[in-house]
């Protein structure tokens, strides 16, 4: 029996489209769906013959009773390929509103961190904050048309007992107006690796590392390696925001969504892989929170892990955004 008598049924009020390519003769191909002979299709240049005698399902196999030897393929000399896709939706942010997550400790970097998002900003000469934990960074827009991320550290004093060292290192490139851009930023910080070659003495160094995305390819990378004391991201007790700064100010205009914040570095491939289909990571082993905005209602946006809760300050947000429709094969 032929493959196509199983699965969804042709009056399946989700199909649109179903072609089986069991005609076996002349150059028009059936739509078997319910909506009908509007969707049938014309084979253009068909080869000569056009159809295999022995058709698309055709399956040698020899052997008796419970002992068969099948052919490991359902099409022969074919493979079987299929595509799903789910609407694409998001934040529709003019200016005056924002989400917030008010007990923003989860969000507080460690040594490594991440953020994503998907973003089409309808203008890039203003400063507007895509997400913001403040006082340990901003991920934002800037008045040069630049995605950027910054961060605030701290460092021990140069004596005991002296306050910490604070500082701000930046990142960013550039981003257009009205496009659909998928942007990445990975931090991390450490020690640089002892040289343990030397004969004498050598003075512990450490490092800082930001990596910035655009599209799936690595734009800009800033290093810096000869801090002779531990460096960290300052962690200030402050909200988690989207789309404003915590004074309301920077506020976002244009289309935002699938969100995420990580406690450690996503590698270039889940970032490649991500810009390629727009899946959800397969891998969520540090993923501290993300927001896809498919409720389409109400003002609390759920996170892929079913643990941090976005607050949005108005339930007419929501907008279909098919360019961030994810699909998968």
């Amino acid at each position: 029996q032929n493959s196509f008598n199983f699965g969804f049924p042709d009056t399946d009020s989700l199909l649109g489209i179903r072609w089986n390519f069991a005609e076996g003769e002349g150059t028009v191909v059936m739509n078997s769906a319910a909506t009908g002979l509007d969707y049938n299709s014309t084979i253009i240049n068909p080869p000569t013959p056009a159809w295999d005698a022995n058709g698309a399902f055709y399956v040698p196999y020899m052997g008796r009773n419970d002992y068969v030897l099948v052919s490991n393929r359902i099409l022969k000399g074919w493979t079987q390929v299929s595509l799903s896709s789910q609407q694409g939706r998001s934040l529709k942010l003019d200016g005056n509103h924002f989400g917030k997550v008010t007990d923003g400790e989860s969000f507080n970097p460690s040594a490594s961190f991440a953020l994503e998002a998907w973003v089409r900003p309808n203008a890039v000469n203003s400063k507007q904050i895509i997400v913001e934990k403040p006082g340990s960074y901003s991920f934002y827009i800037n008045t040069l048309g630049q995605v950027c991320l910054d961060v605030h550290t701290k460092q021990d004093g140069n004596i005991q007992d002296a306050p910490p060292v604070l500082g701000k290192y930046s990142i960013s490139a550039p981003i257009a107006a009205n496009t659909t851009s998928y942007v990445a930023v990975n931090f991390t910080s450490g020690a640089n690796a002892s040289d343990t070659g030397s004969k004498e003495y050598v003075h512990q160094t450490y490092f800082l590392t930001i990596t910035l995305y655009v599209n799936g390819v690595p734009v800009k990378t800033s290093t810096k390696n000869d801090f002779v004391k531990s460096i960290a991201v300052d962690n200030v007790k402050s909200s988690f925001y989207l789309g404003q700064a915590a004074d309301t100010t920077f506020r976002y205009v244009g289309l935002i969504s699938h969100v995420r914040a990580w406690s450690r570095t996503i590698s270039s491939a889940e970032i490649a892989a991500v810009n390629a289909l727009h899946l959800d990571p397969v891998n969520r082993d540090g993923l501290i929170a993300g927001w896809n905005f498919d409720e389409l209602s109400g003002t609390v946006a759920a996170d892929l892990n079913q643990n941090v809760a976005m607050q949005l300050d108005s339930n007419q947000l929501w907008t279909i955004w098919q360019d961030v429709a994810q699909g998968a094969i």
